[in-house]
C-alpha cells in the first residue's frame, strides 16, 4: 500500500489550488472581518490626531499634569458629541476631548468588543477580546494602559490584547480616566527606597474605582487565572489603589516599561518588562533587585528588551508574546475560600 500523502490527496481533490465552496467562503469571510479592523483602527487613528489630545509618549515623567477627569455619561452612551468649545484662547481640556471622542466609539470598535463598565457613578469603556479557538480560556488579563492614552492608541496596548487572546486568554483594556495623581504641592518627595505617607488632602485617584470595576467584570466570567497588566506609570498608580496587597482573585502583575513601584507589597508571582535603552527604566529595576524581599516571597522576573526604547517601538509583539509564555507557565492559583470577598480598592 502506498504512502498517504495529504499534499497528493488535496491535490486531486482541489485542483489548480481551488478550494471547496465553504472553505472558500470562509476565507474571503475573514478577510472582509481583517479589512474592516484595519479601515475602523485607521479611522480611530485619524480622530485620535485630529484631536491633538496627548502627546507622542504614553508615559511622561510629567504625566500628573495631565488634567482633570472625564465627566459622567448616562446610562447609555449620548447619541453625538456634546459640545466642547473652549473659552477663546484656551484649548480644549482632555476631558473635553475625551467627551468628544467617547460617543463614537461603538462605530470605531470591532464586532462585540466594547464593554461599558460603572466606577463611582461615572461610566467608562473597555475593550474586550474573547479567546480564539479555545472552549474554556487558559485565564483572564487585565490591561490597564500608560496615562493619556485612549485605547488602542499605541501599538504595544493593541498587541497586549490580541496576541495573548490568539493563545487562549479572554483580554480586557479598560480607558484610563485623563486625570493623573497630583501630589500636593506641600508634600516633600520621598526617598527613593521608601513608602511615603499618604497626605489627608491627598486626591482620589479615579483610576482605582475603574480597575475594580474591570476587575468584577472580569472575575464575572470565571477564568481559572487573572492577570494584572499595567502599562508604565499605570504601573504605579494601580500599585497604589491596593496598598495592602492585590485583591485575592489577581493572580499575576506585570508591569510593562518604566516604573517606580517596589515589589514588597506584591504578593503574587510578577514580571516586568524594562526597555534596554531607557536609563531611567534600567535604573528603577535594578534598584527593585537589590532591595531586600522576604524569604519565601513570590518569584519576580526581570525581562530587558534589547535594543528597545521607552514606548517599545519595534518591539511590541516580542513584549506581548513573552508575557503570554510567562503566564503559561504559571501554576494553577490556589482556590479562594468561598465566603472570600476582594477587598475594595484604595482610593489613593
Amino acid at each position: 500500500m502506498g504512502e498517504f500523502r495529504g499534499n497528493d490527496r488535496g491535490a486531486a481533490l482541489y485542483p489548480k489550488g481551488r478550494l471547496p465552496g465553504t472553505a472558500l467562503q470562509n476565507a474571503r469571510a475573514g478577510v472582509d472581518r481583517a479589512c474592516m479592523r484595519v479601515m475602523k483602527l485607521l479611522s480611530l487613528a485619524c480622530l485620535l490626531a485630529a484631536s491633538g489630545a496627548f502627546a507622542a509618549d504614553p508615559t511622561p515623567a510629567d504625566a500628573s499634569k495631565a488634567a482633570e477627569p472625564a465627566p459622567a455619561t448616562a446610562t447609555e452612551p449620548p447619541a453625538s458629541p456634546p459640545a466642547t468649545d473652549a473659552p477663546e484662547g484656551k484649548d480644549p481640556t482632555p476631558a473635553d476631548r475625551e467627551a468628544e471622542i467617547t460617543p463614537r466609539l461603538p462605530q470605531l470598535t470591532v464586532d462585540d468588543e466594547l464593554v461599558w463598565l460603572n466606577a463611582d457613578s461615572t461610566r467608562f469603556f473597555a475593550f474586550k477580546r474573547l479567546p480564539a479557538k479555545a472552549a474554556k480560556p487558559r485565564g483572564a488579563i487585565l490591561i490597564v494602559p500608560g496615562p493619556r492614552a485612549f485605547i488602542d492608541q499605541h501599538p504595544g496596548t493593541t498587541q497586549l490584547r490580541e496576541i495573548p487572546a490568539a493563545g487562549g486568554w479572554l483580554t480586557l483594556a479598560l480607558q484610563v480616566p485623563l486625570q493623573a495623581e497630583v501630589a500636593p504641592a506641600q508634600a516633600p518627595p520621598p526617598a527613593p527606597d521608601a513608602t511615603p505617607p499618604r497626605p489627608a488632602n491627598a486626591p482620589v485617584d479615579p483610576l482605582c474605582a475603574r480597575i475594580t470595576a474591570a476587575l468584577a467584570f472580569v472575575d464575572a466570567t470565571k477564568p481559572p487565572l487573572i492577570a494584572l497588566v499595567a502599562e508604565g506609570d499605570s504601573a504605579d498608580r494601580t500599585q497604589a489603589c491596593f496598598a495592602d496587597g492585590f485583591p485575592p482573585n489577581v493572580h499575576a502583575f506585570a508591569a510593562v516599561g518604566r516604573w517606580r513601584g517596589k515589589l514588597e507589597g506584591i504578593k503574587v508571582p510578577s514580571i516586568e518588562f524594562v526597555p534596554a535603552l531607557d536609563s531611567a527604566a534600567i535604573s528603577e529595576a535594578d534598584r527593585r533587585v537589590k532591595s531586600a524581599r522576604q524569604p519565601n516571597s513570590p518569584a519576580h522576573r526581570r525581562v530587558d528588551i534589547d535594543a528597545a526604547d521607552r514606548a517599545f517601538k519595534g518591539a511590541e509583539v516580542d513584549v506581548a508574546k513573552r508575557l503570554r509564555g510567562w503566564l503559561e507557565k504559571l501554576p494553577p492559583p490556589p482556590a479562594l475560600p468561598k465566603d472570600a470577598q476582594p477587598p475594595p480598592a484604595v482610593k489613593s
